[in-house]
């Protein structure tokens, strides 16, 4: 005698497998998160290492003497504009004159204000008229695959061990180069991917 499903069961079926392929649904999300946080990651550590690399070459490039010095009307070049302009009067590495890049990070209005170059350095790399502003994008010409917004910011070297001694190295000589990326650019600034990365210039040109 054949044995027929009642309808009862084929509902109790039909639930159990849209239960089953709600719950596999759900998992996509995930994991297409999970895709993107780890493509950020590659993009962001390749951008780091880039963007350092370039701004390194900046502070110690010396044919970028075009601007005028305020104490003596010299030539000063990227290091001395953006970091510590040292005229060595006073004394030996003298502190003088602070450099356009401050020992603060950049805000989000800082950001809304600054106009970015629509022209690349350096590959990827477009700056802006805010010495501490920068973006980075990856991809094609046209479909964009990274655009994030990096952020410097200047702190001094302390406790470095020399000639038997803790110094504090000034300005004129070395600095730490702080580095924030954030992704997309898209994104409301508190919203976004954040990488941290550091870096410690010591200046190489006189």
């Amino acid at each position: 005698m054949k044995k027929f499903f009642s309808l009862v069961e084929v509902t109790l079926a039909i639930a159990v497998v849209g239960i089953g392929i709600a719950g596999v649904m759900a998992l996509f999300p995930v994991g297409f998160q999970a895709s993107r946080d780890a493509i950020g990651d590659n993009y962001a550590s390749s951008a780091a290492e880039q963007f350092i690399s370039y701004f390194s070459r900046k502070c110690n490039d010396p044919t970028l003497d075009d601007l005028s010095d305020p104490v003596d009307d010299t030539s000063k070049d990227f290091w001395e504009e953006c970091i510590m302009w040292d005229n060595n009067t006073a004394s030996n590495f003298a502190d003088d004159v602070d450099g356009s890049i401050p020992t603060t990070k950049p805000t989000v209005a800082d950001e809304t204000a600054a106009t970015f170059s629509a022209t690349p350095v350096d590959g990827n790399i477009f700056p802006s008229d805010n010495q501490q502003l920068y973006r980075l994008k990856a991809g094609s010409t046209t479909v964009i695959d990274f655009h994030a917004t990096v952020r410097i910011w200047r702190s001094r070297i302390n406790g470095l061990w020399i000639f038997e001694a803790n110094s504090d190295i000034p300005y004129a000589i070395a600095t730490r180069i702080n580095v924030e990326i954030s992704w997309p650019v898209e994104k409301p600034y508190d919203k976004r991917e954040k990488r941290y990365y550091t870096t410690e210039l010591f200046r190489q040109a006189d």
